[in-house]
Formats: structure tokens, C-alpha cells, sequence
């Protein structure tokens, strides 16, 4: 009977892997145009050189040797490592110091653990076995460093690439985008005709203007904001809200998971959140999304705001909608109620023609966040038997910001060298008798306390509606200025 028959098989492995290891630090060594590496690599080099020769040594000590074609195979393999991909195909990528150094790292820690187990095994010396035990723990260690060094460098390390490169990324990337388009809508399609769980919805459409909460403050940069006062057409408010049962998630638990990654409620087919800006696996104010939808267009987001119990999301210059959606859950009486409620207009008039008319448009989104309230009920309870939908459009409230086209820009901007076509002075007596037309109106205001207008009071009204050029008829006459010029 053997008696070292997994003494030699646990031997031998470590021997590949130390063989190995000690392949890809020469090259490592000799390929290195960083001065800081090149003593930790020699040192690599030297240790599992040494750790080699000593396992070796063991393995003829109980009767065998080397296992010679799997160390052929191994240093194959290694040769074979180098085609990893690293986002590069012309130079060499920071990415490709991180993954070698991952490699390597990974590498001394096994044998680190290797002369640990034969230590505690008390199966050979212990001299030998402590000086490779505290050799492999320093280089571990210097080796830990360069890779967190390395991993810095790689995952903030901007550089541009060859044009001809970008354009054939930019055609890979639209080809896959396209593909992703039909994939996205066939199946998100097939999805809305076979639904099961019903959706209650109501649309009422309410004068004037939506009173509520909008526009709210945006954590971050505000120049690249798209609140909704900049969107076009008229206001909408919607509330999606499903009842989750038996629910095994609190409210903060609830959200902390979908602010973790928010895809694990997203409707794949319809939408992917991607991080563009903060860190992975969580959320916080001021990171910034990319929503990819099945369509010619994303949706950039900020976060506006997070509390335990809920999240706001901000439009960014260039998504279809103007505005804000806020995600929320809160304990109610038959279990926990799970909110999401957007306020926002079109993005832009493009995406207000494209959205309007098209019914197809509007059941897509509903279907996105219905879907997102049916996952969020699997996610933290029993599922969801309803979904309810409330709507309110604002066909009154268009915001304050006229659209102002490029003819009327040019004509604004020529009268800058205009000169007048009268003498300032004839104004002082100008009358009906010298061929002036002499308007003048008075209207009664109101009345308030003596003293400074009080807010809000008849006075401070009629002066905003003057500043802004609101007291005209807008079906009649607009002005067209620029307001941070004095009239």
C-alpha cells in the first residue's frame, strides 16, 4: 500500500502551480518598463524557483519525481494566458499588469497555504518548510501592494485610442445596440400580450398646473440637468404602486436592495441600468446612470436624492423625458406598499411627436414600470396581484421656457446693431398731433397695507409678470429676449 499517495498527488499540484507562477513572473520581469517592479518580481522569480526545487526535492524523497508532462502542459497554458482580452488590440493595456499581478498574487498565496498545510502536517522539515512559509507571507504582501497600485491605474486610466479603432467600436457597438433593439421588443412584446397580473389603471386630466412636488433639488453638477421646467408639451404625473403580502423585507431592506443594483427589479427586456458615474453596489446622491432601452435612444439619470426608504432620479440632457421619478416603499396596513411616481414632460418637440400619437410608446412604458412593481413583489414577498396606475396630464402647465426658433435667434441677436430711427427727446412731449400713437392703460391692482409690498401681493405679481413678459396674450403677441439683458 501507498502510504504517500495524497502526500505525492498534493505535492505535485503545488509543483505545476509554483512552475507555473514562476513562468509568468520571468516574463513579467523581462516585459516590465516599471523600475518598482522589477524587485518584487525578482523576488518572485527566485522564491518559486527555490519553492519548486524544494517540492521536487520531497517528491523524490517518497519515491517519485516531477510529474514532466503536466509542467510541459502548464508552461503551454501560461504562453496561452497572454491572449486574454484586455480592451487593447495595438498596445499593451493597464488592465493586463492587473490581471497578471491577479494571477501571481494568487499564485504565492497558494503556496503560502501549501507550506502552511505541510507544516501543520509535521511531514517534512521544519526549518525548510517555515523559511519558504515566511518567505512566500512577505511577498504576498509587497505583491498585494502592487496589485491594488495596478488596479488604480487601470480603472482610472482614460486614453484615446486609434480613430480606426473607434470606428470599428462604434459599428460593434451599434450593431450589437440594433440587435439589442429587436431582442429588447420582440420579447418585451410576447411579455405585454401574455401578461397575468391585471393592471388597474385611471387617467384624469386636471386644469392648471401641477402643483407638485417638481423640480426639486438635484444633488451634483446643474448644467447638465433636464429638469422638467426645460421639456416641452404638457406635464404628466404618474403613480404606479403595488401591495406586496406577506412581505419578508422591510422598507429600508427593500430599497437598500434595489439601490444595490437596481436590475434585479429592471425588466431586462425593456431596461438595464448601467453605472456610469459613483460606485459599484451602491447608491448615492450625485451617481449617475445609463438606462438602456429597446430603442434609438437611453436615459441618462442622476441620483437626486436617497433616504433609507427611498430614491430619486433626475433627467439628464438628451433622455426622451424632462423631470424626476421617485421610488419608494412604506409599511402599509396588509403589508408593504412599494411606490414609483414620475412628474415630467417631453424631453424635447422630437420626442413629444414621437411620444404623443404613438399608443405603442406609452403601453411600453407602462409595461417597464409595471413589470419593475410585479419583480420588486417576487423580490420581497408574495406575488403581486395588481398593479395599480394612476395618471394626471396637466394640459395647462407647459412650463415657463418658449421654445424659440433659429429665425427669431437672428433676428434678437441683428438688433444689437440697430440703431434708433427718432430722437430720445421728442419723447418728452410726444402726443397724438405730432403723429405718435400714445398708449396708455391703467389697471387697478388691488390693494395692500402701506409700507413694503408684501409678498405674494398684488404689487409682486404685476412686477413679475412685467419682468417676465407674461401680461400679454400669448396667442396674440410674444417677446422674444434675452433675459439676462435689461428691457
Amino acid at each position: 500500500m501507498d502510504d504517500h499517495r495524497f502526500l505525492r498527488i498534493f505535492l505535485s499540484e503545488r509543483l505545476i502551480l509554483m512552475r507555473g507562477g514562476r513562468d509568468l513572473a520571468r516574463r513579467m520581469r523581462d516585459g516590465s518598463h516599471d523600475p518598482a517592479w522589477q524587485a518584487p518580481l525578482d523576488a518572485a522569480v527566485a522564491e518559486l524557483e527555490q519553492g519548486s526545487a524544494t517540492l521536487t526535492s520531497f517528491l523524490r524523497q517518497i519515491g517519485s519525481g516531477p510529474p514532466r508532462l503536466r509542467l510541459r502542459f502548464v508552461s503551454v497554458a501560461e504562453r496561452l494566458g497572454r491572449l486574454k482580452s484586455n480592451g487593447r488590440a495595438a498596445s499593451r493595456s493597464p488592465l493586463s499588469d492587473l490581471e497578471e499581478l491577479d494571477a501571481l498574487t494568487t499564485v504565492v498565496r497558494c503556496s503560502l497555504a501549501a507550506w502552511a498545510a505541510l507544516d501543520r502536517a509535521d511531514v517534512a522539515d521544519v526549518e525548510t518548510v517555515r523559511a519558504r512559509l515566511s518567505a512566500c507571507e512577505s511577498l504576498a504582501a509587497c505583491l498585494e501592494r502592487l496589485r491594488l497600485a495596478s488596479a488604480k491605474r487601470a480603472f482610472g486610466t482614460v486614453t484615446p485610442s486609434p480613430m480606426w479603432l473607434d470606428n470599428a467600436l462604434d459599428a460593434l457597438t451599434h450593431t450589437r445596440d440594433v440587435a439589442r433593439w429587436g431582442a429588447g421588443l420582440s420579447l418585451a412584446s410576447w411579455r405585454y400580450a401574455t401578461r397575468r397580473v391585471p393592471i388597474d389603471r385611471q387617467q384624469q386630466t386636471v386644469p392648471g398646473a401641477d402643483n407638485g412636488p417638481v423640480d426639486r433639488e438635484v444633488a451634483g453638477d446643474q448644467a447638465g440637468l433636464q429638469p422638467r421646467s426645460d421639456g416641452d408639451g404638457a406635464s404628466m404625473r404618474r403613480r404606479y404602486r403595488v401591495n406586496v403580502a406577506n412581505p419578508h423585507m422591510t422598507p429600508t431592506e427593500l430599497i437598500g436592495k434595489i439601490c444595490g443594483d437596481p436590475n434585479v427589479a429592471a425588466p431586462f427586456e425593456v431596461a438595464r441600468f448601467v453605472k456610469t458615474s459613483g460606485r459599484l453596489g451602491e447608491m448615492m446622491a450625485g451617481d449617475e446612470y445609463l438606462v438602456w432601452m429597446p430603442g434609438p435612444w437611453n436615459g441618462p439619470v442622476r441620483v437626486a436624492d436617497r433616504t433609507p426608504t427611498s430614491f430619486r432620479l433626475a433627467t439628464l440632457d438628451g433622455h426622451m423625458e424632462a423631470g424626476e421619478i421617485e421610488f419608494r416603499a412604506r409599511s402599509g396596513h396588509t403589508g408593504l406598499l412599494f411606490e414609483i411616481e414620475s412628474a415630467a414632460r417631453s424631453g424635447s418637440r422630437t420626442f413629444r411627436a414621437l411620444y404623443g400619437p404613438l399608443w405603442l410608446a406609452k403601453e411600453a412604458q407602462l409595461h417597464m414600470w409595471a413589470s419593475f412593481c410585479e419583480r420588486v413583489a417576487r423580490l420581497a414577498g408574495d406575488p403581486a396581484t395588481v398593479i395599480e396606475v394612476r395618471s394626471r396630464r396637466f394640459p395647462d402647465d407647459h412650463g415657463h421656457q418658449e421654445r424659440i426658433s433659429r429665425r427669431a435667434e437672428r433676428a434678437l441677436a441683428n438688433l444689437q446693431d440697430r440703431v434708433i430711427n427718432f430722437e430720445m427727446g421728442s419723447l418728452e412731449a410726444a402726443s397724438s398731433s405730432d403723429g405718435w400713437v400714445v398708449d396708455d392703460h391703467i389697471t387697478p391692482l388691488g390693494r395692500e397695507p402701506s409700507g413694503d409690498p408684501i409678498d405674494d401681493g398684488p404689487f409682486a405679481v404685476a412686477r413679475g409678470l412685467v419682468r417676465d413678459y407674461e401680461f400679454a396674450d400669448p396667442d396674440l403677441i410674444r417677446a422674444i429676449y434675452d433675459p439676462t439683458e435689461p428691457l
